[in-house]
């Protein structure tokens, strides 16, 4: 699809998701050669220029039905947990949802907890 033939699709759709209070979801990817790179490869590349790097890849049903790999760094919130209790990580220049300050926050509640009081904050 050519970007002006996207541009109209997404000019098409929007006002009506808008008008009914929609969300109107635009999925957004690039196609890459496989061949040239494999998702660890890339993964260290793209860890050594930020922080906190993450690799997700699918493994359910090998490689015979299909592969894919999620690739990040930078985010936003990072959730650790330790033990009983939560850390959440604003890297400095994350972006903070909540308008929380930057740095560490011990959260008394599990990890799960913490995750969902800050999607409770994001959906709002």
């Amino acid at each position: 699809m050519t970007s002006d033939a996207f541009r109209d699709l997404v000019a098409e759709h929007l006002p009506s998701a808008a008008a009914s209070g929609r969300r109107l979801a635009v999925p957004i990817w690039r196609r890459r050669s496989a061949d040239l790179l494999t998702p660890v490869g890339a993964f260290l590349a793209l860890r050594e220029a930020g922080t906190f790097g993450f690799l997700l890849e699918s493994v359910e049903g090998g490689e015979r039905l299909a592969r894919y790999s999620f690739l990040g760094k930078n985010p936003y919130l990072v959730v650790e947990n330790r033990g009983a209790r939560a850390m959440l990580h604003r890297p400095a220049g994350g972006y903070t949802g909540d308008g929380a300050p930057h740095g560490v926050e011990p959260v008394q509640a599990s990890a799960f907890d913490a995750l969902g009081d800050v999607l409770d904050g994001v959906h709002q």
